[in-house]
């Protein structure tokens, strides 16, 4: 048995060092030569914890190469690549396209394709393929986690028109992943299939943005949302798995491509928009919460206020920083020194002067008047809260994800902002 993976970014990364550790011959593609090289060489320009050691341990079970024509013995071939999308959520579809192409032009014709990537629904099934050998699988990985849950997936998910022979090819190399493959491989339709990763999606959003609301709530009638989080997660029709800690917005990219896709299709079927509008409305809301916190509470005194900024990435655990809150903010503030430090982010090119890329945490805290705390990395958790009251030159502690918590309280004089809690003035 022998895998192609056609498209080497995130997405086609971790699935392949997936199927490698399962000591399955795989076959990694990709058409941009200098990141191969980099790729052969050890050298990952994508974050994400366990992957570089999963590359290397099982580096003999890895053939990366440019040339197209090395996928002709592979019996599985997978369209892996991440699709790019704009700020509004646009997928662009040209690379995905050409590398579809190229690949069928090349491929065993008796091979199995997969498209792993996110297309929207129907897209599938206008690929020129057969349709017996033509699949669409859902991808379900999440940035910081996405090698645990490639290799021990809860299910697989996966649309096309099953034959008996390439179910037993289908289920040769699915039953490495799953301990239980009966009852946790869910067939279905490719439209079915494709809008079953959007539906996702779509419920983990409403998860975030119910939170969101329902924490600012918290803010104005004194409870706190830290407090009701465990009872819900406690609640069999919720889980402890649920999407329920506030944020600020959202970001990365995928869950603004669902939202567009199904505004689009919403818009074209005539069907109710005020669902997928409202969720849009309330993810700007909240983009914007640090940003109002400033011009409420800082900028009628400070409005040149020295400024420190934790954290670039949209989340922990990634080095990416598409769509990040964090972003959206530093463009925002034109009129203020801005020190910023982000764990794994060391250039930042936006073009805008008085910004200050710092390369230790404390460095970046110094003389700061506000300090916000964008992302909830780990090493923020453990600052020494004593030391950030010595080292700023304010005491203003915007901190939207609650990070610091209760070390802030136990320290008085100090002006903190946190989502789902009254602010400590």
């Amino acid at each position: 048995m022998k895998i192609g993976f056609i498209g080497l970014t995130h997405l086609g990364l971790v699935y392949l060092a997936a199927a490698a550790s399962k000591n399955i011959n795989v076959v990694g593609f990709h058409d941009n030569k200098k990141e191969l090289e980099n790729l052969k060489n050890g050298k990952l320009i994508i974050k994400e914890p366990q992957l570089n050691k999963y590359l290397k341990n099982y580096k003999n079970n890895i053939d990366f190469t440019n040339n197209i024509s090395d996928i002709k013995n592979c019996n599985i071939v997978y369209i892996s690549v991440d699709i790019p999308t704009n700020q509004t959520g646009k997928s662009n579809y040209l690379r995905i396209n050409k590398l579809i192409n190229k690949t069928i032009n090349t491929m065993n014709k008796k091979a199995i394709l997969i498209i792993l990537s996110q297309v929207v629904p129907g897209y599938t099934r206008k690929i020129k393929w057969p349709l017996n050998n033509l699949f669409y699988q859902v991808e379900t990985l999440i940035f910081g986690k996405a090698i645990q849950r490639a290799i021990n997936p809860e299910r697989i998910i996966i649309g096309g028109n099953f034959s008996e022979s390439n179910k037993k090819v289908l289920k040769k190399i699915y039953e490495t992943f799953l301990k239980n493959f009966k009852f946790k491989i869910i067939k279905m339709k490719y439209e079915s299939a494709e809008l079953a990763k959007i539906s996702i999606n779509l419920f983990l959003i409403s998860n975030v943005s119910i939170a969101n609301n329902l924490s600012e709530i918290c803010t104005k009638i004194g409870a706190d949302w830290s407090e009701i989080i465990p009872a819900l997660r406690l609640d069999k029709r919720i889980g402890k798995y649920a999407y329920i800690n506030p944020g600020l917005g959202l970001s990365g990219g995928n869950l603004e491509r669902d939202l567009r896709t199904i505004y689009s299709l919403s818009s074209k079927y005539k069907t109710d928009l005020n669902t997928v509008s409202a969720f849009i409305k309330t993810s700007n809301y909240y983009k914007s919460w640090v940003l109002r916190i400033l011009n409420k509470y800082v900028y009628k005194k400070h409005p040149k206020a020295n400024i420190c900024i934790l954290g670039l990435t949209y989340k922990k655990n990634t080095n990416s920083l598409k769509n990040s809150p964090s972003i959206y903010l530093i463009n925002k503030l034109k009129f203020n020194n801005l020190n910023i430090f982000d764990p794994v982010i060391t250039n930042l090119s936006l073009h805008k002067n008085k910004i200050f890329l710092k390369v230790n945490v404390y460095e970046a805290i110094k003389n700061s008047e506000v300090l916000i705390i964008m992302t909830p990395w780990k090493e923020f958790k453990i600052l020494n809260i004593n030391k950030i009251k010595k080292l700023m030159k304010g005491n203003i502690i915007i901190d939207p994800m609650n990070i610091l918590g209760e070390k802030v309280s136990k320290i008085a004089n100090f002006n903190y902002f946190t989502l789902g809690k009254k602010y400590q003035l």
